[in-house]
């Protein structure tokens, strides 16, 4: 999906891996900060997921990694990659 390829081809996974390097962010079983090449992978695990949903309108998440779907009037949709150091919500 073009969509989906745009977002990882500028999505900036480095800035990500550092900071998970400077925080020691773990991913899995081994709480092991993830590789560049493990982050892409997960994105593009959720956008995918979250692209074939039936719903309109979802969200993936997982790792800090939030992928949204919103569908358009005319069946079209875009998607969105945000990697959330701290979410708050009351």
């Amino acid at each position: 999906m073009k969509a989906i390829e745009t977002i990882l081809d500028n999505f900036n996974f480095e800035a990500v891996h550092n900071y998970m390097t400077a925080t020691n962010w773990g991913w899995g079983a081994k709480n092991e900060v993830p590789t560049i090449e493990d982050l892409r992978a997960e994105a593009c695990r959720l956008l995918s997921g979250v692209a074939l949903s039936p719903r309109e309108n979802g969200t993936h998440s997982c790792g800090g990694f939030h992928a949204h779907k919103w569908t358009w009037e005319n069946g079209g949709y875009e998607l969105e990659l945000i990697f959330a150091l701290e979410v708050f919500d009351a």
